[in-house]
């Protein structure tokens, strides 16, 4: 029951310092920061979660806090590249901003061109055709086939 009152103070204060204090449970505590992360809109209150063998937990974190903030430039910080794509076609299927795109790495994709389309489709079954007025040249070119194909 402590570190269950800390943890709903904590988040309901959204002070990240009790955290520390939930002692029993440490997928509580982690999960303490990553909420206020979120809320605060603020991963550098992801370095908190420092025990060894708790990487997913504040990648989890840093990717929470990410994504409410919706700054596609701190994806970055992922070194796993898995994590980095996926942070950027969230917070692109978020905001409907292609730009955050440009980033995502996929394989063997020596131009970055298949990375950017596959990054695109997830935009665009969110969307409508009118984004492809943001794109120019081969790029608002696939847009368009891509909406009269899915139609």
């Amino acid at each position: 029951f402590k570190d269950e009152c800390f943890y709903n103070i904590s988040v309901s204060k959204a002070d990240y310092t009790l955290c520390k204090e939930i002692m029993r449970y440490e997928e509580k505590k982690y999960l303490c920061y990553t909420e206020i992360a979120k809320r605060k809109k603020d991963p550098s209150i992801c370095a908190e979660i420092i025990e060894e063998g708790s990487t997913f937990y504040k990648d989890q974190c840093i990717n929470g806090a990410t994504i409410a903030k919706q700054d596609p430039t701190l994806c970055a910080k992922f070194s796993d590249i898995s994590r980095r794509n996926d942070c950027y076609i969230t917070i692109a299927q978020t905001t409907k901003d292609l730009s955050a795109c440009e980033n995502v790495k996929i394989g063997d994709d020596t131009d970055g061109e298949t990375s950017i389309r596959f990054c695109y489709t997830r935009v665009f079954s969110s969307t409508d055709s009118s984004i492809c007025t943001s794109l120019q040249g081969s790029r608002k070119e696939f847009c368009e086939n891509w909406f009269k194909q899915s139609r």
